[in-house]
């Protein structure tokens, strides 16, 4: 599976609409062409965003829910290109975009074509998080953190294996109790439970048997339905995953699959899950060593 099937992901659209909106303005073209170049390359700005944002809301870190089309440009100086956007709650968010494609917000730096993002020192110093780095052409998810004894330990999600993360070093353990309090399959639940009603689960019995997508729609949504059913707190979840794996795979693998072929669904929110989903299954050997 893919998690960046979408056009918009395109490390080469991206850098092709970049060098367009850089060459614009460092040309001195007409205004209408830099609006014609900025409207080209704002978006995929937008999405290469958040990427970033849901991988670090999946780690239950604090990141702006960018909203649909809201980005507009603010204007462009010989540094950078000002942007700013609507997140979800409707307040804005500014952006200088440098033109080397670095970027700051929030205390946090936006690296490698909007495909890596370090944490804020004070961040750092309270999670051992040190950064993420999405690999749009692999499909693979990397979160790197700060060991005590100054090596960097990686945990590697790889979206053709979502439930196979690799662990590379000793995740710190102050990394891991961050982790503990935030890693959690429920609101991921709600989301694919919505995904499941659109995709069909509503539909009657007889239509169903005629219809393989809405009764897998139908076995899904049981699936989750059961699992919020549980009210499970953190720990709760966590022990789940070491006692009983495979119905918890069963519950990521339909989380999946509705948010996959969900057309209201962004293609970055898939990020969150895997993220979700691999720490979610780390942190159960923690407590299955305990």
């Amino acid at each position: 599976m893919n998690f960046l099937n979408d056009a918009a992901q395109s490390d080469d659209l991206y850098a092709a609409a970049w060098a367009k909106l850089r060459d614009a303005h460092t040309e001195g073209q007409a205004p209408a062409s830099i609006a014609a170049a900025a409207t080209e390359c704002l978006p995929l700005v937008t999405t290469r965003i958040a990427v970033l944002h849901e991988a670090l809301r999946g780690l239950g870190l604090p990141a702006a829910e960018l909203g649909k089309n809201t980005v507009r440009l603010v204007g462009m100086t010989d540094k950078a290109v000002q942007l700013a956007f609507r997140d979800t709650t409707n307040q804005e968010v500014n952006l200088d975009l440098a033109w080397n494609g670095n970027a700051f917000l929030t205390g946090r730096r936006y690296e490698a074509s909007l495909s890596r993002v370090s944490l804020s020192d004070a961040e750092i110093a309270r999670t051992a998080i040190l950064r993420i780095d999405v690999d749009r052409l692999k499909s693979i998810i990397t979160v790197t953190f700060l060991s005590p004894d100054g090596r960097d330990a990686r945990i590697h999600v790889d979206a053709s294996q979502p439930f196979d993360p690799k662990v590379e070093g000793k995740v710190p353990e102050v990394s891991r109790d961050v982790l503990k309090t935030h890693a959690s399959l429920a609101d991921l639940c709600r989301l694919a439970i919505g995904c499941a009603e659109r995709a069909g689960a509503e539909k009657g019995f007889f239509s169903r048997l005629l219809d393989s997508k809405a009764s897998q729609a139908r076995s899904d949504l049981r699936v989750l339905s059961a699992f919020l059913a549980e009210n499970r707190d953190a720990d709760a979840e966590r022990a789940a995953w070491g006692q009983h794996p495979h119905l918890l795979r069963t519950v990521a693998e339909a989380i999946i699959r509705r948010l996959s072929d969900d057309p209201e669904i962004q293609a970055a929110v898939l990020i969150r899950a895997l993220v979700v989903i691999a720490v979610s299954q780390i942190l159960a050997l923690d407590h299955g060593s305990n």
